[in-house]
């Protein structure tokens, strides 16, 4: 077709003829010819037109590499070809074509041409990897290689920003032989790509790639799982060693690191390697030259390259003498106002968390925080403090320095300040009189915490609770509490769940917010874990109801208990848990039935009891927590969380439906994120991978406002306008 044909029509005519002619290439030989028109299609400057094009394009290809109508007996190279000859090896010229129409949209500015492109050469890879185009012998494992690499060389561009289409490339890297080569693609890309194309966006690019890439957690796993092939095919293949994949990530880490990384790049390296690499190489200790000299360099390289570096001496039997000399020396008031404070007190308290370190190196750290504490900002002595408590009850050998006779003097210390080595330093013959000074601290926070460290303690507070709070957030909780919350303070709220991942993330939030929370949960002990992740000022206001939601008994326990001791305003169900144990066809129906009524049948019988309960109360709210599981197959193997999480998605919208101009209150607080126990944190995890304690306020603002209908949470900013 002549192109000035093709731009001569309206746009709804070219669709329309679009659709006609892959319909006709799909119907019959005849309309192979059509190709060539959607190739010019392909080309419209009209958006509507070319995402068309390409789609028919995509399903012309599909058709053809599914009915197996390219495949070739025989080389293009004999001197005389039959006509059938000539048309396959015409139609995989055509296909040629139509592959590098679909790379070059891969460098659009369109997303929307961009993915399309993507999805369309993916699935040309797996379709010819399960049947090629020509004969391949039994013994050789096939992969269409060639095209597979340039996809790979596309995304790691050397002038823009892959990571969206890079995230969708990585979905599949789950699947063994997709793994296998696009490592070996990577590692090519960064043999043969010219200098002047290793960009630090190519870098960038790369390094999306590299930790978003899945690897087994069972070390041990047979490699089956292939995009291309059969499950049943004996492979006997490198693709399937796991061993070879180790090779391989190896190899490409270790080009990597060679490279020339932007200082923001090599802080994303590092904070990586921990979880992300280290456990997958063939030998981590190829990583020790690169992460003792990365601590070397100080300051927050310092900080990052900790973690990596204390495994390899823990896992791998790296030697290195000086890592606790070194790790002391990082200890300097300095370490309060860096980006990754949390992740050093953390990784800190880890390093010391041995019973078998020598009291005289614990008790050099414990001045030395005792010391800067003094000097830290609110936030940081309160960590300081809480640090030093833990390692006296972990290291009660350290605890004669709470109680020391010989030295209670700051000016008669005979702890060595500037001393580097803390086998040097004396701490042991000192006192925490810094301590002491902290107990008349400005704050009330930080004085409470200098005064608990006097008291006997068996048991180590939950460092991570005060990890991601700053001076000016201590403020403002003191603040709060003069001027305590007229909405929530005194109101009643029961958390069905409050004890699992999420539902606890609400109580505590809740209980900050003043009101007074009644958890149902089956588990005693998974309530007293929740009691001692909750603040001590307002741990008073929570109490338990141990009962299973799931039975009409436990329920009915539920209510008795709830509405005995005053009314219940507010009701949030947190009901059911993450499940991955297969697919559909390998589940008995007493498992299915146990899904269903752990997920599904909790929800109708909370529900049922409490809402004609809250419906005579003003001002009464029901929130049902529920997920996206059940709008897509979020994981392999997680069938029956699809089918548990798609019913209770049908319940909260009938509970919706029947409640919209009723009294009553009903939302339905939908997460379409991870959830995570820890506490949130920017830094450390990505947007869509939140803290419970976040998610949970959230949740809390949701009751406090008393929101009716359906709420979408996606990501953190959703998160953060609801608490807004």
């Amino acid at each position: 077709m002549n192109p000035k044909a093709c731009a001569s029509k309206p746009a709804k005519e070219k669709i329309a003829e679009i659709k006609r002619k892959a319909k006709e290439c799909i119907g019959s030989r005849k309309g192979a010819n059509n190709i060539i028109d959607l190739f010019c299609f392909s080309q419209d400057d009209d958006l509507s037109v070319a995402v068309a094009a390409l789609r028919g394009l995509q399903q012309v290809f599909v058709h053809y590499l599914t009915s197996k109508e390219m495949y070739g007996e025989h080389e293009r190279e004999q001197p005389e070809l039959s006509k059938e000859e000539q048309y396959v090896f015409w139609l995989q010229d055509q296909y040629n074509a139509a592959q590098e129409i679909f790379l070059e949209k891969l460098n659009s500015n369109n997303v929307k041409l961009q993915e399309l492109a993507l999805v369309a050469l993916t699935k040309f890879v797996e379709l010819e990897g399960k049947d090629p185009l020509h004969k391949v012998p039994p013994q050789d494992f096939f992969f269409p290689w060639k095209l597979y690499h340039e996809i790979v060389g596309k995304l790691l561009s050397s002038t823009h920003s892959m990571d969206a289409l890079i995230m969708r490339l990585c979905e599949i890297t789950d699947h063994d032989d997709a793994r296998y080569f696009l490592l070996k693609a990577l590692r090519q890309q960064l043999s043969q790509r010219p200098a002047e194309d290793r960009t630090e966006v190519f870098l960038n690019n790369m390094m999306c790639l590299l930790e978003n890439l899945e690897f087994p957690a069972d070390q041990d796993a047979q490699l089956k799982n292939f995009w291309t092939k059969s499950q049943e095919d004996d492979v006997q293949h490198k693709v399937s060693s796991l061993k070879e994949h180790k090779k391989l990530l190896t190899a490409v880490w270790m080009k990597f690191l060679k490279s020339e990384l932007s200082p923001g790049l090599y802080r994303r390296v590092l904070t990586k390697l921990d979880e992300k690499v280290i456990p997958h190489l063939s030998s981590p200790l190829v990583l020790s030259d690169f992460l003792t000299e990365s601590y070397k360099i100080g300051g927050a390289i310092s900080l990052l390259a900790l973690n990596g570096l204390f495994i390899l001496i823990h896992n791998y039997n790296l030697d290195y003498p000086d890592f606790y000399r070194k790790l002391y020396s990082l200890l300097e008031p300095q370490v309060y106002h860096v980006k990754y404070t949390a992740r050093f007190f953390h990784l800190l308290d880890l390093f010391l968390s041995s019973t078998h370190l020598p009291a005289y190196l614990v008790a050099s750290f414990i001045k030395r925080l005792s010391r800067l504490a003094l000097r830290a900002p609110s936030a940081g002595a309160r960590l300081s403090i809480v640090l030093v408590r833990n390692l006296i009850v972990r290291h009660p050998n350290c605890s004669v320095l709470l109680h020391n006779p010989a030295c209670t003097e700051p000016l008669a210390d005979p702890f060595i300040e500037d001393e580097s080595d803390p086998a040097k330093t004396h701490a042991l013959e000192s006192s925490l009189w810094e301590i002491q000074t902290l107990q008349n601290h400005f704050s009330p926070e930080v004085a409470l915490a200098a005064r608990e460290i006097s008291k006997p303690a068996n048991q180590e507070k939950e460092l991570s609770s005060f990890l991601g709070c700053t001076s000016e957030e201590m403020m403002e909780i003191e603040v709060k509490k003069k001027q305590q919350n007229v909405v929530m303070a005194s109101r009643r709220v029961l958390v069905a769940g409050g004890a699992g991942n999420v539902g606890s993330g609400a109580v505590v939030a809740l209980l900050k917010e003043g009101a007074k929370v009644l958890v149902a949960s089956r588990s005693a002990a998974k309530f007293e874990e929740l009691k001692q992740k909750t603040p001590d000022n307002v741990r008073s206001n929570l109490s338990l109801i141990q009962a299973d939601v799931s039975t009409e008994e436990g329920t009915k326990t539920i209510f008795d208990k709830a509405t005995k001791d005053g009314r219940i305003q507010h009701v949030v169900a947190s009901i059911g848990g993450f499940w991955m144990k297969g697919r559909l066809e390998d589940q008995t129906l007493e498992e299915f039935n146990d899904r269903i009524k752990e997920a599904v049948t909790g929800h109708f019988l909370l529900f049922r009891i409490f809402a004609p309960y809250l419906e005579k109360r003003e001002g009464s709210t029901y929130t049902i927590l529920t997920g996206n599981a059940g709008l897509k197959y979020i994981h392999p193997n997680t069938s029956l969380l699809c089918v548990g999480s798609g019913a209770v998605n049908g319940l909260s919208v009938a509970a919706l439906a029947e409640n919209k101009d009723r009294q009553l209150t009903v939302n339905d607080f939908r997460i379409h994120c991870l959830v995570h126990p820890k506490p949130d944190d920017p830094k450390t995890s990505d947007d869509y991978n939140l803290g419970n304690d976040l998610v949970g306020s959230a949740i809390a603002a949701v009751v406090k406002a008393g929101v009716r209908g359906q709420v979408d949470v996606y990501n953190r900013k959703d998160v953060k306008a609801l608490i807004k």
